[in-house]
């Protein structure tokens, strides 16, 4: 749900929840399924993140992101500009586990973290291919970096999300 609420945005899970709530509220039989809140939920959700439906409830979506490198370079301003290498793969699997590679086109969360724990930076990035790089400015010592930094996506190693920042 978090996921959901995060691409689609608040107010419209909200108007999804009581559009279903209006329909279904104090009422005998028959009683909704699952498949009627998912079709509010489609019917609030942009066109641009329609694609959520498959991967978030008709089909078993897995990913497989990873931090790969991190380092910064302090600046003049007493900016720092860090450089971080993720990879992320994106896999479908059947009811018998048998997986399957899928392409990747999706905005996942890349942040950058201070000593204390406290986001210096959180920005969805659109991740379309199996290696990307990237470089943000933050304003103060960075101590870590990753992809999906707060765990929205369903993947195989959670612990590879975050690494450390080394200097350059």
């Amino acid at each position: 749900m978090y996921r959901l609420q995060d691409d689609i945005g608040e107010n419209n899970v909200n108007a999804a929840i009581r559009e279903f709530l209006k329909t279904f509220a104090f009422k005998n039989g028959p009683y909704p399924v699952s498949l009627q809140l998912e079709g509010d939920f489609q019917q609030f959700t942009p066109p641009e993140n329609q694609h959520l439906f498959e991967d978030l409830f008709r089909t078993i979506t897995l990913y497989d992101v990873r931090a790969l490198s991190a380092d910064y370079i302090p600046e003049p301003d007493g900016k720092y500009q860090v450089h971080l290498t993720v990879e992320a793969r994106k896999v479908r699997a059947d009811g018998r586990g048998q997986e399957h590679s899928i392409p990747i086109n999706d905005r996942i969360d890349i942040g950058v973290l201070d000593a204390n724990g406290k986001f210096l930076y959180l920005q969805k990035q659109k991740i379309d291919q199996d290696k990307t790089d990237f470089t943000v400015m933050v304003d103060k010592l960075p101590a870590k970096a990753g992809i999906d930094p707060v765990g929205k996506l369903i993947t195989r190693n959670p612990d590879d999300l975050v690494i450390a920042v080394k200097k350059r």
